[in-house]
C-alpha cells in the first residue's frame, strides 16, 4: 500500500471512528443511566469499542506526529523519504483490514447490547 492509499485508509478510518463515537454518545444516553444487566454489558461492549478506536486513533497520531517531527527536525529529502517508507510500514493494508473488521465486530456487539438494553427498559416500563 502506497503512502497515499495509506493516508487515506487513516482518514476513512477517522471518519468511522467520528460516526461511531455518536452513535455510542446516543447509546451512552438513552441506556446507561440505570444501572441494569443489560446496562452494563452494553457499558462494556461500548469500552471495548472505546478501545480499539483509541489504539488506531494513537498508532495514527504517533506516525503523522514522528513523520513531521523527522521531516522538520532533519530537513531533507532523505528524512521525508524516510518519513514516507515509516508511514507505509505502519499501516500495512492487513492492518488497517484487520482493524476495519474488528470495529465492525465490536459495532455489531455494541448494537446487540443497545436492542437488548432497549427491550429491558420496554419491559420494565410496560410491567404493572
Amino acid at each position: 500500500m502506497g503512502k497515499q492509499e495509506t493516508l487515506d485508509a487513516i482518514m476513512l478510518g477517522i471518519e468511522k471512528t467520528a460516526c461511531i463515537v455518536d452513535r455510542c454518545a446516543v447509546y451512552e444516553h438513552l441506556h446507561l443511566s440505570e444501572a441494569t444487566v443489560a446496562s452494563e454489558n452494553l457499558e462494556k461492549s461500548i469500552s471495548r469499542l472505546y478501545t480499539a478506536i483509541l489504539s488506531f486513533l494513537a498508532q495514527a497520531i504517533q506516525r503523522s506526529i514522528g513523520a513531521h517531527y523527522r521531516r522538520t527536525r532533519l530537513g531533507c529529502a532523505a528524512a521525508n523519504s524516510f518519513s514516507d517508507n515509516r508511514i507505509q510500514s505502519v499501516f500495512t493494508t492487513g492492518q488497517i483490514s484487520d482493524y476495519f473488521k474488528a470495529v465492525e465486530e465490536l459495532e455489531r456487539t455494541v448494537g446487540y447490547d443497545a436492542d437488548t438494553a432497549e427491550t429491558q427498559c420496554i419491559i420494565r416500563l410496560a410491567a404493572p
